[in-house]
């Protein structure tokens, strides 16, 4: 009977060191001339969907509008460094910025501050929140790997999650949809007055918010039903594809 050693040599703390910063490990074998052209197209047309949604979540959160373009861009730098897939992309969401803003105006209205400290509030709350998350949580399961508990995570559970998000969203945003003026509601029962105060001053309706609100649904959702139904009927590209190997009927361009 043998027994084995746990060895710490120059090798073990590198591969440790990798895994916990991924960067580490693909950066030095990144070809510019062959992957550069495959990444940079897709980070534009992400870059162009990030602006005008982090400007959305700053309205959500109730906060200036370029503090949500630092949210997104901050975050993304972090990714890069630790980031365990290419898929994800990282930064603010419409649940989290709801929270914010209650936090916020309840906080505001304790302190007396007017609107103009909403941001030194928030900076607050998000910097006392991180802190509690790097120290306790976060650090803690990126150490361990414990990335594959949200596996167990049940189906139900999530599209109940999505269901309500969507929904409470939808809500916050009506007024500007319609264009109306009224209070936010915060509290028990938010949800149904935040209606009520809809239908009481739906006659108020600013006609062209309404018509450019229709007009940009008109072209989004049509447009990601088609990419949804694209991206069901397309077969995944290996990497040595080239550039007229075929998704489904698609090309696959560029080639990864």
């Amino acid at each position: 009977m043998t027994l084995e050693v746990c060895k710490c040599n120059h090798q073990t703390i590198i591969t440790f060191f990798c895994r916990l910063f991924p960067v580490l490990d693909w950066l030095p074998r990144y070809d510019v001339r062959t992957q550069f052209l495959g990444d940079g197209v897709p980070g534009l047309l992400v870059g162009t969907v990030a602006i005008p949604q982090s400007i959305s979540y700053s309205l959500l959160a109730s906060q200036d509008l370029i503090y949500g373009i630092y949210t997104n861009f901050f975050c993304n730098i972090i990714y890069v460094a630790m980031a365990t897939s290419r898929h994800n992309f990282i930064g603010s969401f419409g649940v989290l910025c709801l929270i914010i803003r209650q936090s916020v105006n309840r906080h505001l209205q304790l302190a007396g501050y007017n609107d103009g400290r909403a941001a030194t509030v928030a900076l607050s709350l998000s910097f006392l929140v991180g802190l509690y998350q790097v120290r306790m949580f976060t650090i803690l399961l990126g150490v361990l790997q414990l990335g594959f508990v949200a596996v167990y995570r049940s189906e139900p559970l999530l599209s109940g999650f999505v269901t309500s998000s969507s929904l409470t969203i939808i809500t916050s945003q009506m007024k500007y949809l319609l264009g109306l003026k009224i209070p936010c509601r915060e509290g028990v029962g938010s949800f149904i007055l935040m209606w009520l105060d809809l239908f009481r001053y739906i006659q108020n309706t600013n006609i062209c918010d309404l018509l450019t609100s229709l007009i940009a649904l008109a072209i989004i959702v049509p447009v990601k039903e088609l990419n949804d139904r694209c991206s069901a009927t397309s077969l995944t590209c290996g990497s040595s594809a080239g550039w007229t190997q075929l998704c489904g009927r698609q090309p696959c361009w560029p080639p990864r």
